[in-house]
């Protein structure tokens, strides 16, 4: 069973962390790199570039700001 279920863990974790690293919209949010470095790294390295990226290149997604009106002074 772990024969089976180790190599479909490892192709998982490759493909999550393409897909994380396409679907980034912006290249400033990369900590380190940027968006074509971190595919090309997934890309070659593989499950060890997919470890590299959760570990080194994850991007920092910014939290969601909350609309909220203007005080009353300024309407």
């Amino acid at each position: 069973m772990l024969r089976y279920a180790l190599p479909l863990l490892l192709l998982a974790l490759w493909i999550w962390a393409l897909v994380s690293a396409i679907s980034v919209e912006d290249d400033s949010m990369y900590q380190t790199g940027n968006k074509l470095i971190w595919v090309l790294v997934i890309l070659l390295a593989g499950p060890i570039g997919a470890l590299i990226y959760w570990a080194i290149g994850k991007p920092v997604r910014a939290p969601r700001r909350q609309h909220r009106p203007p005080p009353d002074d300024l309407i």
